[in-house]
């Protein structure tokens, strides 16, 4: 990630935001520092995928963030998308775990209390209760440039804000409110929380009318898993610090705890905090204690502890995990996963930063100690509060491995036979729900029941074994087959999903549901809802949009209008009544899929319905609006399209013959090509449709540009067909697919190769030569319209006066600049990518020890010239 900005906004001695400045006190944290003034400046971001290619690039405004930890030499930065910068939002999915698309602030997080420990904690322990029901913090590591200076691993993270809730549970800004600790608002009307927590302190919670007052603003499933989360982690920062929490507004809405800040947690300071007794720590009531866990923090979890409801649930939920999500083999393997993410850079960070990347090693490898052993020390604790006399062990087995999942009080079993520990004498429950084919026979072993929910209550080993039968048969065959996602602006039929029933007898559909993972929306099917053999269903946003369109259909159709699907990137999938998946459609606007789909009048069909799968090949844009209620169009490909050919591209025109972009195709067969509908698509996923008809005659040349007035006057006897993109002059990746965008030809030049270097500017085009099918360059103006022409040129080259101040070559660690008319340096990577950019004199080292070894090219440009030079990094 490259974050750049003027050096005075950052480092001026008065006004810079990473500064100490003026005022600040000289003990840390250093309040009154310019660190800690809300100010804000200018900047821009760009982050990069793993693959080098652009994630996203914006001008953002940006702040420092945190509490005390703003006082490390690295510090935290909160990042807005604001109108005035130039976006309200980043349009991209920064979490790969979250389906969220659209952020208007993000966090980069320096670990907090844990910097240059793990760099890793606080992201690691949340990312490991994900899968729990628990608002929490997304967690991707990036390795960060400040104005081309390394500057370390720095985490993204969500802010917890209005947004934060918003983007997380699809809910518009004004319809809930957020606080932090008790009695703050972050956000809206807290007096809900507040007459809650009087109530709680004011009334004995034991009487059962008192605790199901208190149900009906507390979510209590929620606030128990985030108790136990804060207990097993040993969060000590908490519950008198780091607390959020949320609700929505309305008699429905509960208060719901938000996972914050377990820098604390997995024994950063001391190993012995592994056996710490948390829950006497989060029952504590002693008025001399101001933090971490005052009586005022306290009091909730100590008042409803006076419910034998609310203890039984409380063990239950503790069992569940120690089960589940806190299993030694679990934590270790999420650990190693998150290290992995970062191990190849912990040494150039604790370099940067002082630290010994020896210690943050072992650092990590003591969290895996901690969540081996942690969880027996929690069982034992809550063993001896509640005095359960121990602990026994479930067992459940089957007639069959996945027959659907066993619900065990707050968990899912979804692979059988397992075990798990639960606490003695204390009420477990289990319900069997079979999967779409099975049919739940009945209960044996320790209980014996036809009833697919059972309730134990043991105090010793228990077996219990649940009998299933299945049938083929009734396995659902309803299948995604059609999808519009993106009309076209004349087009507009409003998003739209179809369905198939593959099957040859009726499917009932009532209760089911298609969900979409973004912006997480469903829809529900109404009873008596049956789609016929070989029929279709559709759902669509808008029923008045959609007939409008296709005014003739005669095949059921639903209507939802907050049912929509997101343009860039989409999971949407079917459930049955019970919450199983039956069928699942992945897509993005991204090579492999197609294009035309997205906003151009066509949609996105299965090939084949009876015989769907999840290839992205399968899914094409074969037909212009589609054929909703009706068989989708085979694809049927002629042998001749391989005849076709890119055989020259102008990518950057002279200075004195503007002919805008333009490329030609050639078609080296013996027949006739049909090329109409066909699509021209470039690095940036930008896409032009051949008009119809377009044809190629046998053994020759057609030429495509961009702006035909243009090429028309450098090429006056030479006629072209319209197309609506260009081409990257510093480099692209140009692809030719047919109609159903299967690709025939491509091309991808960077302005770094031999041939690139060459045609950038100086009028000359890239050339294929055939049969040899080499790419070279032309002589200046090309040959569009004639058979193709290489000539030979000399590439730019550094001179010797030049090379000798840009040393050593070559390097390890450092390179020297001394050019006393430097303009701008930079250093880019053989693909093309900019890893290193220094502006005007430059006279001292620079540090190249983050970058990998291998082969950079350096651009050098002074004011007589700009020269070119090979730097090997080893």
């Amino acid at each position: 990630m490259s974050v750049t900005f003027k050096h005075e906004d950052f480092f001026d001695w008065e006004t810079g935001i990473y500064e100490l400045g003026p005022n600040a006190e000289s003990w840390q944290p250093n309040f009154g520092a310019n660190f800690w003034q809300d100010w804000e400046r200018p900047c821009h971001v760009e982050v990069f995928n793993p693959d080098g290619s652009t994630a996203f690039s914006h001008n953002l405004g940006v702040k420092i963030a945190g509490n005390w930890s703003r006082a490390n030499p690295q510090k935290s930065l909160k990042f807005y998308a604001r109108d005035k910068y130039g976006d309200e939002a980043i349009e991209y999915q920064i979490f790969k775990d979250k389906p969220i698309y659209s952020f208007q602030s993000f966090i980069l997080r320096n670990s907090g209390g844990d910097f240059c420990n793990t760099q890793m904690r606080d992201g690691t322990i949340q990312s490991l209760c994900r899968n729990m029901g628990l608002d929490y913090q997304a967690y991707q590591p990036a390795v960060v440039y400040l104005n081309g200076e390394y500057w370390g691993i720095l985490n993204f993270r969500e802010k917890i804000n209005k947004d934060f809730i918003a983007g997380n549970h699809n809910l518009p800004l004004e319809t809930f409110a957020i606080l932090n600790i008790i009695n703050e608002p972050v956000y809206g009307d807290i007096q809900n929380f507040r007459d809650l927590y009087d109530f709680i302190e004011q009334n004995d919670l034991s009487i059962p009318a008192n605790y199901d007052r208190v149900k009906q603003d507390l979510d209590i499933d929620n606030y128990i898993k985030y108790n136990v989360v804060e207990m097993f982690a040993v969060n000590e920062d908490w519950p008198g610090n780091n607390m959020k929490a949320w609700r929505e507004y309305g008699s429905e809405g509960k208060w719901r705890y938000i996972l914050y800040d377990l820098d604390f947690g997995f024994g950063i300071w001391e190993y012995e905090k592994i056996s710490r007794n948390m829950l006497t720590f989060a029952l504590m009531n002693d008025n001399s204690i101001g933090w971490p866990n005052p009586p005022w923090s306290t009091l909730m979890l100590r008042k409803l502890t006076e419910n034998q409801e609310f203890n039984a649930l409380f063990l239950n939920h503790v069992a569940d995990r120690l089960n589940t999500t806190f299993l030694p083999d679990s934590i270790i393997n999420h650990i190693d996963s998150i290290k992995n993410l970062i191990v190849n850079e912990l040494s150039f960070h604790a370099q940067r930063w002082g630290a010994n990347v020896d210690d943050m090693n072992a650092n990590i490898e003591a969290m895996k100690v901690f969540g081996t052993y942690r969880g027996e020390y929690m069982r034992q604790h809550f063993e001896e509060y509640y005095n359960t006399g121990g602990s026994y062990t479930l067992s459940i087995t089957s007639t069959h491995s996945n027959p659907g999942r066993i619900h065990v009080n707050s968990i899912d079993i979804t692979s059988l036979p397992w075990e798990g520990r639960y606490f003695n004498n204390n009420t477990v429950t289990l319900t069997a729900i079979p999967a779409p084919g099975y049919t739940f026979v009945g209960w044996q072993g320790a209980v014996v029941s036809a009833n697919p929910t059972i309730s134990l209550t043991p105090s010793s080993y228990t077996s219990v074994h649940a009998v299933f039968s299945f049938s083929q048969a009734e396995v659902p065959q309803i299948v995604i087959s059609e999808i519009n996602y993106n009309s076209a602006a004349n087009l507009n039929t409003g998003d739209w999903i179809e369905l198939f029933n593959q099957s040859l007898n009726p499917q009932d559909i009532s209760g089911w549901r298609i969900a979409t993972k973004s912006p997480n929306k469903e829809f529900v099917f109404p009873q008596g809802t049956i789609v016929p053999a070989q029929s279709y269903c559709i759902v669509s946003s808008s029923i008045s949009d959609f007939n409008r369109v296709y005014p003739l259909a005669t095949y059921m159709r639903f209507s939802n209008e907050s049912f929509s699907l997101v343009t860039s990137q989409e999971t949407i999938i079917v459930y049955d009544s019970r919450g199983f998946k039956i069928h699942e459609l992945s897509y993005t606007d991204q090579m492999p899929y197609p294009k035309k789909c997205d906003g151009y009048g066509y949609t996105l069909a299965s090939g084949d319905e009876n015989q769907i799968s999840q290839n992205p090949y399968q899914w094409r844009s074969a037909t212009y609006t589609g054929t909703p209620g009706s068989p989708n169009n085979p694809i049927v490909r002629n042998s001749a399209y391989a005849n076709i050919h890119i055989s020259e591209v102008m990518h950057s025109n002279h200075d004195n013959a503007k002919c805008g972009d333009w490329i030609e195709l050639y078609n080296s067969g013996n027949s006739l090509v049909d090329v109409s509908g066909w699509v021209l698509r470039d690095k940036n996923n930008s896409i032009s449709i051949f008009s119809d008809p377009t044809v190629i005659p046998s053994k020759s040349y057609v030429v495509f540009c961009e702006e035909p007035q243009k090429f028309s006057s450098v090429y006056p006897a030479i006629p072209c067909i319209p197309i609506n993109i260009g081409f990257k002059s510093s480099g692209d990746f140009i692809r030719l697919a047919d109609e159903y965008e299967y690709i025939v030809d491509s091309l991808e030049y960077t302005v770094f190769s031999e041939i690139g270097v060459i045609t950038n500017g100086s009028g000359r085009t890239l050339i294929r030569e055939f049969p040899d099918n080499t790419w070279k360059y032309s002589a200046i103006g090309g040959t569009p319209q004639a058979a193709n022409k290489a000539a030979h040129v000399s590439i730019p080259h550094v001179s010797e006066s030049v090379v000798q101040y840009v040393y050593p070559n070559p390097c390890n660690n450092y390179i020297y600049v001394q050019i006393p008319e430097l303009l701008q340096l930079a250093l880019y990577t053989l693909s093309g990518q900019e890893v290193l950019n220094i502006h005007q004199n430059y006279n001292q080292n620079i540090s190249v020890s983050h970058l990998q070894k291998g082969t950079y090219i350096a651009e050098i440009r002074t004011k007589q010239d700009v020269y070119y030079q090979l730097i090997i990094k080893e």
